[in-house]
């Protein structure tokens, strides 16, 4: 039987693979992984905020000038 490209294969067939998938990978703690990377990610917000280096303000500086204070040596 030939391949099919992904868009014409079975929806549900798609849908018993992924969830397959995704069971395997939360048996293998990929969940638990992912949420402590996001809320190790999310405590670094203040941080970056008070480096400068996040937020509205920030963003309309240009990539070099926000990054070059992680550069520069601090006391």
């Amino acid at each position: 039987m030939p391949e099919r490209p992904t868009g014409r294969r079975d929806p549900y067939a798609l849908k018993l693979a992924k969830a397959s998938v995704n069971e395997t990978q939360d048996a293998q703690g990929w969940r638990q992984a992912m949420e402590n990377a996001f809320k190790n990610y999310m405590l670094t917000i203040p941080h970056r905020i008070e480096m400068g280096t996040y937020g509205p303000a920030t963003r309309e500086k240009a990539p070099k000038d926000r990054f070059g204070v992680l550069n520069k040596k601090t006391g």
